[in-house]
């Protein structure tokens, strides 16, 4: 069935666990490892560790997943979209937890079509991902939350992880940076994002994908 996501308050059969996205200490594919002193000293390594953990899991079901397809028309109501629904995820689930990084803001950054989806980077307070919404002829949309899939780009080829949120719908996430402790404010986060995003889709000799030096912009000032 197919919903656009002004229909999605009607819809009465999903329940989902709270904060079904992915949240992980390391940075994936040579990206920097946070922790050295930016996170919160009075927060044991053993419990931030299950923290995250226990928020990584993708939940929706077989049954549930089947109701959640979404038309997105453009890149306006995609951004209102992502982001009011982060705001209400970040109020009701995410405000009282040490992961939250309270100088950013959720922000959806760039998101326009590549290919049969989707593409931009969503920005909130706890992580910083590359974001894939399906289109209509995207192959992934009706596959089950938690599955991997391979995306190819100008860059190289990045991994990602389908996860799903009853307002949104399916989507496709890649983890760059979570937690957000290494920004002192917004304006850092946005530019490191537009940084990532154009780099992804700047096209380089054959090589190994490394994302350090496509969050540094080495690849933009070749």
């Amino acid at each position: 069935m197919l919903y656009s996501p002004e229909d999605t308050k009607e819809i009465t059969t999903i329940k989902l666990r709270p904060v079904p996205f992915a949240l992980t200490l390391r940075l994936r594919s040579g990206l920097k490892a946070l922790s050295k002193g930016e996170r919160n000293k009075s927060l044991s390594h053993s419990w931030f560790d299950k923290a995250l953990l226990s928020l990584s899991k993708p939940v929706m079901s077989l049954s549930q997943h089947s109701e959640l397809v979404m038309i997105w028309k453009d890149s306006e109501q995609i951004s209102h979209t992502l982001e009011t629904t982060f705001n209400e995820i970040l109020a009701k689930r995410m405000c009282a937890l040490p992961i939250v990084n309270a100088a950013l803001s959720v922000q959806a950054v760039g998101f326009n079509r590549f290919g049969e989806d989707w593409l931009g980077v969503l920005i909130t307070p706890w992580f910083m991902n590359l974001l894939l919404l399906p289109g209509p002829d995207s192959i992934w949309r009706s596959q089950q939350p938690g599955t991997k899939i391979d995306k190819h780009f100008p860059y190289g080829v990045f991994e990602f992880t389908l996860a799903g949120e009853a307002r949104i719908g399916t989507y496709a996430l890649c983890s760059l940076f979570s937690p957000m402790f290494q920004f002192e404010n917004q304006a850092a986060a946005l530019a490191t994002g537009q940084t990532a995003l154009q780099g992804l889709l700047t096209e380089v000799e054959p090589r190994g994908v490394s994302r350090r030096e496509l969050l540094r912009g080495v690849i933009g000032k070749r």
